[in-house]
């Protein structure tokens, strides 16, 4: 797998406890979307600095470059069960 491509994995949301349904990986953002959670979460956005790049000589080491997160975005269904799913949602940054 490269470190540096997209990839989107795909769960099984009933046989989890979190209901996650799928997770998109990009360099530099994760994005998870959930089905069925008791606090109504329906996905969690995390962006993140770019890797820092390294000329030279490797190093050998087994560790992976440091990425710190900038940024998190939950959004929530609101209570309003009738409204459809998108629709319905708080956002909190």
């Amino acid at each position: 797998m490269l470190p540096e491509a997209e990839r989107l994995m795909t769960f099984y949301h009933v046989a989890r406890v979190d209901g996650l349904e799928r997770r998109v990986e990009t360099p530099t953002q994760m994005t998870e979307y959930y089905i069925n959670r008791d606090d109504f979460l329906v996905y969690r956005q995390v962006e993140f600095t770019g890797r820092q790049k390294k000329f030279g000589p490797s190093e050998h080491t087994t560790e992976r470059p440091i990425q710190v997160i900038t940024h998190v975005v939950n959004a929530h269904h609101a209570l309003n069960l009738s409204a459809p799913r998108l629709e319905d949602t708080r956002t909190l940054k």
